[in-house]
């Protein structure tokens, strides 16, 4: 038998009213407005990972309920079962499953757990993102074998996080031993080390740096969240930041327009908080916006809400 461990997963993310017991956690639903913890999550024994909202009969397995907290689809999130527990893919199912432990057939970098960077070089996969080498170097981020490093960094350029990518599917984790990421802001120490009064906001590492290649009348800092989910702890860091404007540049989509409310909501009364207007886009992120439309687009996206509002 081979257990995932369930409350490392979960715990990356952030809970509203929280009870983590010894083999259940209790919380408000991640997926609806929940003022009454509804939601449990089984954390140990026969059903781990098994779960179930009681305010709306929903229920599932493990797999189905990562691929929602991480934005992505169950063949993805069985993807990165595999590659962090060495799981077969084909017995990841949405019901409890009953795990074959089998050799890995890739893992993570093996000094991960010391949150060491590992030597890097220019990432081609990012270039082809449209992040040159330059911006890679920024935020510290680059190439190791098949792996893209992208570290996180708090206000004094420390590393607490650390996240590998693949760059031939879309598959990722983070190195053991980090701070979980609902308590940091990618790109943090770039704000500080450039005493930057203005940033975008983004969800992703790579729309982050896609930021900072926007061409317009003034540069501008890239951060990101790490997820569609803000947290008091977030929102705090960048309280305490040298930050005065933030653009909101979240995805394309329903979770994008209520992280940028969350972000104003939390954030509004303490720097002026501007949200971009995707509009009729069908640019799903910033990155792609980068791609396929270039850096001066990019640029006149964010002018454009100085100028508006």
């Amino acid at each position: 038998m081979l257990e995932i461990d369930v409350r490392t997963e979960l715990e990356r993310y952030d809970w509203r009213r929280a009870t983590w017991g010894a083999d259940k956690l209790i919380a408000c639903s991640p997926f609806r407005e929940d003022s009454t913890p509804s939601f449990y999550v089984w954390l140990d024994g026969e059903n781990a990972g098994y779960w179930g909202d009681s305010g709306t009969g929903e229920r599932g397995g493990f797999t189905a309920l990562l691929a929602r907290l991480r934005g992505e689809s169950e063949a993805e999130t069985a993807e990165y079962l595999r590659v962090e527990y060495g799981l077969d893919t084909a017995v990841i199912t949405d019901k409890p499953p009953k795990l074959a432990r089998l050799q890995r057939v890739l893992a993570p970098p093996k000094n991960t757990a010391s949150l060491a960077v590992p030597a890097v070089e220019p990432s081609a996969y990012l270039a082809e993102r449209g992040i040159p080498a330059e911006i890679q170097a920024l935020y510290g981020a680059g190439q190791a074998g098949d792996t893209v490093v992208l570290p996180w960094l708090d206000a004094r350029g420390r590393v607490r996080a650390l996240k590998y990518r693949l760059t031939d599917r879309k598959a990722f984790w983070y190195a053991k031993g980090g701070v979980p990421v609902r308590e940091l802001i990618y790109g943090l120490d770039v704000v500080y080390r450039q005493r930057a009064a203005v940033a975008v906001i983004t969800e992703a590492e790579i729309d982050a740096m896609s930021a900072a290649m926007a061409v317009a009348g003034e540069s501008y800092i890239g951060i990101a969240t790490g997820g569609s989910k803000f947290s008091r702890e977030k929102a705090e860091l960048l309280m305490r930041s040298p930050l005065e404007r933030l653009i909101v540049a979240s995805d394309n989509d329903e979770a994008g327009r209520l992280l940028a409310a969350d972000i104003k909501r939390w954030l509004g009364g303490h720097m002026r908080v501007d949200c971009v207007e995707w509009g009729g886009s069908l640019r799903k992120d910033i990155n792609e916006v980068l791609a396929k439309d270039g850096a001066f687009a990019l640029g006149e996206m964010f002018g454009n809400i100085g100028r508006k509002n």
